[in-house]
């Protein structure tokens, strides 16, 4: 996409008039799952837990943990540059055993200080308080809460961001279910809130269920159909709004039969896991807009600066003497914070 830049109204010819802009710099389609621009970085997973099946990545993008299905364990993956899976090694390791025999997605409290990990046999969401926050090696089991009810085949979790209602999917009812907690991150406290998104019509087999930071969109993963559906909702947060937007991903050639999905917090970026082949792949979505200056508009060296990196803020200023026939711009600062 591209913006452009006009100016308009300026003093007469013979008199000095300027403007300064500030050039916000922001990702276009973040969080449009069919956006996807980067397929290129991968993480073998193999060497720890063969059919790793749920995966999660702490929100400033410097951690990556995993669930594997046949190890029975949380690993921990340390990435030296935020978000770019490609820096990620092998940290840690933490034993589930004691709690689950199949575990099949995993959650954290956004400030790193309690982790949630769903059984598959157990049908059920085990909840760990960590000590040092952010680091497996400190938790310890709490507590748990039985899904058997709505889904004997449990795959998916989410929670919302204050922890006051979770989200669990299975491939036995491909439905999304909805709890309400009544106290925050407490799953002692979680009750079924007769809420549900039926996604059969897109897929067999719901694997993974993830959302927008403001809960507008969901996200499903579907293994039979190797793809990752897109919903929108009405009202944030409450599944049962939830419409298919007929937006989705189909996975490029390569691994077969994704299982989980996690976002980065801005929707520029988001993982999948393939435990069939032992990787996580990583995709990039949105690009930074194009920006054009009105032929009126000359910059100094000749050349228009380019966009500002997302996150960022370019400083540009203007001037006039000839009543706008002709600016002179400057490219004041570059890439302020």
């Amino acid at each position: 996409s591209s913006r452009r830049v006009d100016l308009t109204n300026p003093a007469a010819s013979g008199t000095n008039s300027g403007a300064t802009l500030l050039l916000n710099g922001a990702l276009a389609n973040a969080w449009d799952i069919t956006a996807v621009t980067d397929t290129s970085n991968t993480l073998d997973v193999s060497s720890k837990d063969t059919e790793m099946e749920g995966i999660f990545v702490k929100p400033d993008g410097t951690r990556l943990y995993g669930v594997g299905y046949q190890g029975d364990t949380v690993e921990e993956y340390h990435m030296s540059t935020a978000f770019d899976l490609s820096t990620a090694t092998h940290n840690s390791t933490f034993s589930i055993s004691g709690q689950t025999g199949t575990p099949s997605s995993i959650f954290f409290k956004p400030d790193g200080s309690k982790m949630f990990v769903l059984d598959f046999t157990g049908d059920d969401v085990n909840e760990y308080t960590l000590s040092t926050e952010w680091s497996i090696s400190s938790a310890s089991f709490v507590d748990s809460f039985s899904v058997n009810s709505q889904e004997a085949t449990p795959r998916g979790l989410a929670f919302k961001t204050d922890g006051l209602v979770m989200y669990v999917v299975g491939n036995g009812n491909d439905t999304v279910f909805q709890y309400t907690l009544t106290a925050a991150w407490d799953v002692s406290s979680a009750s079924y809130a007769s809420i549900s998104k039926d996604v059969s019509s897109q897929t067999a087999a719901a694997q993974g269920v993830a959302f927008k930071s403001d809960g507008t969109k969901m996200y499903v993963v579907g293994s039979d159909q190797d793809h990752v559906f897109e919903y929108d909702l009405s009202t944030p947060w409450t599944v049962s709004s939830a419409t298919y937007n007929n937006n989705n991903f189909q996975i490029p050639s390569g691994p077969n039969n994704p299982y989980d999905i996690t976002w980065g917090p801005d929707g520029d970026v988001f993982y999948l896991a393939f435990p069939g082949d032992d990787v996580i792949h990583q995709y990039s979505v949105g690009s930074v807009p194009t920006i054009t200056y009105n032929s009126s508009i000359k910059f100094s060296g000749g050349t228009a600066p380019t966009s500002p990196a997302d996150g960022e803020t370019d400083v540009i200023t203007f001037d006039t003497t000839d009543g706008g026939t002709t600016y002179l711009a400057s490219h004041a600062i570059d890439g302020a914070k």
